[in-house]
């Protein structure tokens, strides 16, 4: 699954480099609109929409069973110095780059505010978790379900984050239900029956192609999410196909150190913006190059960060270091989280 998760962590790394280029062209007022090549970042962009960030939270929900395997004062304290941490760091870096010290102390600044939303809301969902170990595992992404749609209706049908929430927790319900199944799953995946799902996985992605299949009812609806759901198990099974014939060591990799690799690319893109739009005012490449070269130096940027983690004051960007009062108070808390079947 590193693999997988290499892949949309790229897939997240690309699309903001695309962005990038965006603003980079309204910037320097240069027309992209009849660019073949920038059309097809368009279309690669647009297709992979509803698979970037629903593969990482199903990803996400398949290691709860190892996670449920820790005493509860250790899962937590993970959660704590692996996700936490590193929004509570890179947020406020974020909070600091866009505004000033006192923007620190503006409650508002540090809810959804940045790229970071993803981690804050795999924190919540991580905090409830251990409670799913009550619930038979295919009752949760139903439960989540249900709450995202009551969300909607009592917000006078608008959505909200707490919608986006809902919407992400079936996803990771569902990576849940495949973790506790993980042998029944893995002896079916090796069938390749998997790759007989990406039809419908090209049928999704290719629906958002010029502003198709969008909309909130189309978004929220149970068949829209059903139909992403399969989609992604067309990917699963395409990426477990590849894989086995192809050397894939990079997209591990990648997925190994997809925290790194998620917090580190925005920031680096957001200083080769501000140098090119503000600092070379005079140069202007077209918005394919622009992407190109962001998308490059983003990721080299990253592999570097990856590099030096072997070293403490690097490592402590991505991961909290363990303190013995931390620990202390982790260990008041003996309830053990168990399996759920």
């Amino acid at each position: 699954m590193d693999i997988l998760r290499g892949s949309a962590i790229l897939l997240v790394v690309l699309f903001h480099a695309y962005a990038a280029a965006v603003r980079y062209a309204d910037a320097k007022n240069i027309n992209y609109a009849e660019s073949a090549l920038f059309d097809a970042l368009i279309w690669v962009n647009e297709f992979f929409q509803s698979y970037r960030m629903p593969t990482l939270m199903l990803l996400s929900g398949i290691l709860l069973q190892a996670s449920f395997r820790k005493p509860l004062a250790r899962y937590y304290e993970g959660k704590v110095r692996g996700i936490l941490w590193p929004f509570l760091g890179w947020q406020a870096y974020q909070i600091l780059y866009l505004g000033s010290i006192l923007s620190l102390f503006e409650y508002q600044n540090w809810i959804m505010t940045t790229y970071l939303w993803y981690l804050s809301f795999l924190f919540v969902l991580y905090i409830i978790a251990p409670t799913f170990r009550f619930i038979p595992s295919p009752a949760i992404p139903i439960i989540f379900f249900t709450a995202m749609q009551a969300s909607v209706h009592f917000n006078g049908g608008t959505e909200s984050q707490l919608t986006s929430l809902l919407f992400f927790g079936i996803f990771f319900g569902v990576g849940n239900v495949i973790g506790v199944h993980m042998k029944k799953f893995m002896r079916l995946l090796e069938t390749n029956v998997f790759l007989l799902l990406l039809p419908m996985t090209a049928f999704v992605g290719a629906s958002l192609w010029g502003g198709g299949i969008k909309g909130v009812y189309l978004t929220l609806s149970g068949l829209r999410i059903l139909m992403v759901l399969v989609g992604i198990l067309g990917l699963i099974g395409l990426v477990n196909f590849l894989s086995s014939r192809f050397d894939m060591k990079f997209l591990k990799w990648a997925g190994k150190n997809s925290i790194v690799f998620y917090v580190v690319h925005f920031p680096v893109q957001q200083l080769v913006g501000d140098i090119f739009i503000h600092k070379l005012p005079g140069i202007a490449i077209s918005p394919t190059a622009y992407w190109v070269l962001i998308s490059g130096v983003s990721i080299g940027v990253c592999s570097l960060f990856v590099a030096l983690r072997k070293f403490s004051v690097v490592e402590i960007l991505f991961v909290a270091p363990r303190s013995s009062k931390i620990e202390k108070c982790f260990s008041m808390l003996k309830f053990n989280a168990g399996k759920t079947g």
